[in-house]
């Protein structure tokens, strides 16, 4: 779609009273990509038959100086609209939501970041959303990678009444996570449909459709690619839905509610168990389960595993410990088995847990335990609670680092000019989302952006999160698809020419 630096969606037959423009400020400024799921939304066949209501364009070339306040954002948008053009107002807040440049630390030099872009050099490996809105606050996101391929994957579902966060930490590759970011929200979408309603059975139900799902791919791609039975995934997943939160967790990612107690200091509470051998209770559900196998969890290392191979007791993926066909031989020592399982050792089922908010809860803090190896709950919690909202996961990921460099007695600047791969000697691939709860919002129709944001791939676009309970049933994509198309209005509703979304819209 892009093509001589222009962007267009849909054909212009005919002269519209409303045009949406887009100048990028300055030539000499970095450039974001237009986030590619946006850019391959699916329109009609047809499409090129209709008028377009609005076209894009990116120019090369402006004053190199810039006014102070008026270009702080490298990307600018003028909407210039009349009676006929007021839907345009959902569209609008797509368009700037998604084409808001992804910070990174190495672009940062606001006043927040004086400190830290003076005295540290810059991370090229830090990826960051500083401050997003959803329909019950905003939240921060940032990810920092160690692995020479990433493992860490995310997610952030924005709806009109509810906010989905899901953190997959992948190990023996990054396929499992990238499939649980793919596929969870989905299954969990296409379920409470079903059901009208979202429940811990539900995002039960959700994890094990992934699950199988996953087992799926692994039985069509074994022959092929034996090494797809060894890669896994811990899998963390939060909903906020009529102010209610549900959290399922396999594996040892983390979830902290921070509340305000009786002294009006910050109280972190942990949400999740994790599921890691290095637990005494972990290890003992283990023998209690495999009570025949001595060397169902074994000491290697300096670190309890199972079966002297992983940690995690809970995963999505790691087919080779769960089903004895995809068993890897000795050509594949790390994860090679000298006897059969003869039961599965590891399982998919989540713990799941739900409460509903009360007005002392503040925030929530999602992160992979490569934030928890540096940090406890009351520390995190006491950074997020005394900092600016703005950057704050950012500044969970740096204090991480700096704890992670402190260990290995070296600074932290030191740290940062280590490349991937390296990296993984000193810390874990991190991801940490941090939820901010505005109770006054919470039940009321707020107008969001309703989008999907992906830590790490630099992914953003509309959210195909539905709203339950809601007699018509709408989703972003829908609405964008007929906002694209030509439209008539009679009695007052509006008519499409395509059939397939007649039923979804509601303007």
């Amino acid at each position: 779609m892009a093509n001589n630096g222009h962007w267009k969606i849909g054909e212009k037959k005919e002269k519209r009273k409303c045009k949406t423009k887009l100048i990028r400020s300055s030539p000499f400024q970095s450039q974001p990509k237009l986030p590619s799921t946006f850019l391959s939304l699916q329109l009609p066949h047809s499409h090129s038959h209709h008028s377009a209501i609005c076209t894009f364009f990116r120019t090369e070339t402006i004053a190199k100086k810039q006014k102070s306040g008026l270009f702080n954002n490298p990307w600018l948008f003028s909407f210039q609209e009349d009676s006929q053009c007021g839907m345009l107002s959902w569209l609008a807040r797509i368009v700037s939501s998604c084409l808001r440049p992804v910070r990174r630390y190495s672009r940062m030099n606001n006043d927040d970041d004086v400190e830290e872009s003076s005295s540290s050099v810059e991370d090229s490996l830090l990826w960051c959303r500083d401050l997003e809105k959803h329909s019950c606050g905003e939240f921060s996101l940032a990810v920092i990678q160690a692995n020479e391929i990433i493992e860490d994957h995310s997610q952030v579902e924005i709806g009109s009444d509810a906010i989905f966060v899901g953190v997959y930490d992948g190990h023996g590759g990054p396929e499992a996570a990238c499939f649980i970011r793919d596929h969870l929200f989905q299954h969990l979408m296409r379920i409470a449909r079903d059901n009208g309603t979202i429940s811990e059975e539900i995002l039960r139900g959700a994890f094990s459709a992934t699950e199988d799902g996953f087992m799926t791919l692994v039985h069509r791609s074994y022959m092929i690619k034996p090494l797809i039975a060894s890669t896994g995934s811990c899998c963390l997943v939060g909903v906020i839905w009529k102010g209610t939160l549900y959290i399922a967790n396999l594996g040892d990612s983390r979830a902290v509610i921070g509340s305000i107690g009786r002294s009006k200091k910050i109280i972190a509470e942990q949400l999740t168990r994790e599921h890691n051998a290095s637990r005494e209770d972990i290890r003992q559900e283990l023998k209690a389960l495999h009570p025949q196998d001595s060397q169902i969890v074994v000491m290697n290392r300096g670190t309890w595993r199972i079966k002297g191979i992983i940690q995690v007791s809970r995963s999505i993926g790691d087919a080779y410990l769960k089903r004895p066909q995809f068993s890897l031989d000795s050509s594949f020592p790390r994860f090679h088995l000298p006897e059969p399982i003869t039961q599965p050792v590891l399982t998919a089922e989540p713990s799941v847990c739900s409460r509903v908010l009360q007005p002392h809860d503040k925030f929530l803090i999602f992160a992979s335990d490569g934030l928890w190896e540096h940090m406890t709950n009351q520390q995190a919690a006491e950074i997020v609670h005394k900092n600016p909202r703005n950057g704050v996961a950012r500044k969970l990921v740096k204090a991480s680092l700096k704890k992670a460099a402190n260990k290995r007695k070296m600074k932290y600047k030191e740290l940062q000019k280590i490349e991937k791969g390296n990296r993984r000697i000193f810390h874990d691939d991190i991801t940490v989302i941090v939820v901010f709860i505005d109770h006054e919002l919470l039940g009321k129709k707020v107008t969001v952006p309703e989008l999907f944001i992906r830590g790490s791939i630099d992914s953003a676009g509309p959210s195909n999160f539905q709203c339950f309970g809601n007699q018509a049933w709408s989703t972003p994509n829908t609405r964008f698809i007929t906002f694209i198309e030509d439209k008539r209005k009679a009695g007052g509703r509006v008519v499409t020419k395509s059939k397939k979304h007649k039923e979804a819209i509601m303007v």
